[in-house]
């Protein structure tokens, strides 16, 4: 068990992390949130995955606090070739 001293640098290097992976481009930077109701921040970004012959566009999201760190990626049909600026950030956040 451990204590992450720095939640938001955690998060960060989570969505830098994804953001320069292999065949992945970032496509929209990350932004902040805070679900209502919640007392923590996540980060949402687009990255663009350009992997097994095609492109797709996936929101992904972090979020980290004094003792756990973690990340989604929604891939959803009806988002993976939508346009990374249309796709609701909030709305995956929430």
């Amino acid at each position: 068990y451990g204590r992450l001293a720095s939640p938001d640098f955690m998060r960060g290097k989570i969505m830098e992390g994804a953001a320069e992976a292999d065949g992945a481009k970032l496509v929209v930077p990350a932004k902040k949130f805070t679900p209502e109701g919640y007392d923590i921040t996540i980060e949402c970004q687009v990255v663009q995955s350009n992997e097994g012959g095609g492109v797709a566009n996936i929101p992904m999201c972090a979020w980290g606090d004094d003792n756990t760190a973690a990340m989604i990626a929604v891939i959803r049909p009806e988002s993976v070739l939508k346009d990374a600026k249309s796709i609701d950030l909030p709305a995956v956040a929430a």
